[in-house]
């Protein structure tokens, strides 16, 4: 399982593998995982909640990935130019 990338966000890691969408938290005895495979992603959201600023600020936003059903995993406060190729990684394996 190659990561094609790794980004933190307020509940651990948000990781994109090859076959699926993951937010982990591996720390201090703790070991939560959840996973999404992309046959059951229906989508993918970005919002900004935090402005890019050159030499100031990396930005924030929030990467919703949507599944079939109810289903979704959010992750908040990642980097903007993360959240976009996040989202970019996501769209080229959906289709």
């Amino acid at each position: 399982m190659d990561i094609l990338l790794k980004t933190r966000c307020t509940k651990g890691f948000l990781v994109i593998y090859e076959d699926r969408v993951a937010i982990e938290l591996k720390a201090f005895g703790t070991n939560k995982t959840n996973s999404m495979p992309y046959s059951r992603i229906t989508g993918v959201e970005v919002n900004t909640k935090m402005a890019k600023i050159p030499l100031l600020s990396k930005g924030a936003a929030t990467v919703k990935v949507f599944g079939m059903g109810d289903q979704k995993l959010e992750a908040n406060f990642v980097t903007v130019d993360d959240a976009i190729k996040a989202e970019e990684l996501i769209n080229a394996r959906l289709k």
